[in-house]
């Protein structure tokens, strides 16, 4: 995800954002521009990122 997403997703959601991200990633479908797609690739990132 870009910077502008990011930003538009941390607007919405506020402090809630990382909760949404890692247990609710559907409700992401609620910023404008974040389709299906983009959200199956977040979830996918954050996945990939609390292995490390």
């Amino acid at each position: 995800m870009g910077p502008a997403t990011a930003k538009r997703i941390v607007q919405h959601f506020g402090l809630e954002t990382l909760q949404v991200i890692e247990q609710e990633t559907s409700r992401l479908r609620e910023v404008p521009g974040v389709g299906s797609y983009r959200v199956q690739r977040i979830e996918q990132a954050w996945q990939e990122q609390k292995s490390i």
